[in-house]
């Protein structure tokens, strides 16, 4: 991949290098294809050749630096992130709504004083993890004979390689958005399953905020939930609910569909289950009950990801042989629903909050947010016990 034209001069002034055509060498182009990729962009062109030298050139890192706040603006729109809403914002002793849309000052200023300022900055976290996945990595994914795409094949130099070429944690708001796309957004690599997985995780576990896009995975550390509501992460909270409700339902159909026995359904559904009520527990310790749309856009999910046929399902797992196991497997997946009772309980607290409340405000957001549930508590309650085998 090559533009027609090479800088021959250094840039010296914006616009120069927003806009200079650039040409990068081999291998280099590649590196680019792998951050188009993880940014959500199809191309017809694939991985070929790995960068040569030691570190990227000036020339990639411009490159990558003028791909990476489109495709994050892009991630953002994709996600959720200029819909209607209100949420949460404390202004010394009051607590006002504003609108949950990115807008044109949350993307181009930070004011610290100010904990709804929003910035797409970001460190050397997300070029280091793009670089590394390129020389390190994608070589030991290409084609060769007899591979399987399992670690088997891998001799102990490359499998330490691998393992050992794990993204940099990530620091700034920018970083955070940008693992959660590259979490979202690695099949389209088309890498083999094992290794896309070991990848996954190792962003997932560089970022709480691209950890929530793996909430099923039992082999990641426990999600910081508390950092979540903290800035800058709680501003993509906020941007993101939609598309995290529609990763986590995606997540319990290839569950139910995927999984290779009674141990991985009971080991994953309770790994999502307890992570979805840290995260609504942690909500409400921190009164932002307002970042509940998630929790609720996928609760009314629920029915169709968990069908009527899903008990009858569940009982012909490898692994289910006795009534024990019936019922352990039964209850991990019916523990999801158990968000429900979970959200009941904590917007219960809050409403009874009148005029002049710490909570007021909060409770009047939230009571918006939770709405479109009355509206699919029967179809929730009808999956339920259509799982659990429970009449009347």
């Amino acid at each position: 991949m090559s533009t027609t034209t090479t800088t021959t001069t250094p840039l010296r002034r914006l616009d120069e290098a927003r806009f200079a055509p650039l040409s990068l060498a081999i291998g280099e182009a590649d590196v680019y294809l792998v951050a188009e990729a993880l940014l959500g962009q199809r191309r017809t062109e694939r991985f070929e050749q790995p960068p040569q030298t030691p570190a990227p050139s000036a020339t990639l890192t411009l490159a990558l630096a003028r791909l990476l706040p489109i495709g994050l603006l892009r991630f953002i729109g994709a996600q959720g992130g200029e819909r209607a809403g209100r949420v949460l914002r404390r202004r010394g002793d009051r607590v006002v709504l504003i609108d949950v849309a990115l807008g044109d000052d949350d993307a181009f200023h930070v004011d610290l004083d100010d904990d709804a300022a929003f910035s797409l900055r970001v460190s050397s976290a997300w070029p280091t993890a793009v670089w590394q996945l390129a020389r390190d990595v994608m070589p030991l994914v290409q084609p060769r004979p007899h591979d399987r795409g399992g670690l088997r094949e891998l001799d102990p130099a490359e499998r330490h390689r691998l393992l050992t070429s794990s993204p940099p944690a990530a620091t700034l708001s920018g970083d955070h958005l940008a693992y959660a796309c590259a979490v979202e957004s690695l099949p389209r690599l088309g890498l083999p399953s094992r290794f896309e997985t070991l990848i996954t995780r190792g962003f997932a576990a560089g970022s709480p905020l691209a950890h929530l896009y793996r909430l099923d995975d039992v082999e990641l550390r426990h999600l910081d939930v508390d950092r979540l509501l903290q800035r800058p992460l709680s501003r993509s909270l906020e941007l993101l609910g939609p598309g995290l409700a529609t990763a986590w339902l995606r997540q319990v159909r290839r569950l139910l569909s995927h999984a290779a026995d009674i141990d991985e359904v009971v080991a994953r559904a309770t790994c999502m289950s307890r992570q979805l009520l840290r995260l609504v527990d942690a909500m409400d310790a921190a009164g932002r009950l307002d970042l509940l749309e998630s929790v609720v856009t996928f609760l009314r999910g629920l029915p169709e990801a968990i069908p009527a046929e899903t008990r009858s399902r569940l009982l012909r797992l490898p692994g289910v042989t006795t009534m024990a196991d019936r019922d352990r497997v039964v209850g991990a997946v019916a523990s999801i629903f158990g968000v429900v009772d979970v959200v009941d309980r904590v917007v219960g607290t809050i409403g009874s909050a009148r005029f002049g409340d710490e909570r007021f405000v909060e409770a009047r957001a939230t009571a918006g947010v939770v709405a479109p549930l009355a509206k699919h508590r029967d179809g929730i309650i009808a999956a339920r016990r259509a799982l659990t085998g429970v009449v009347g």
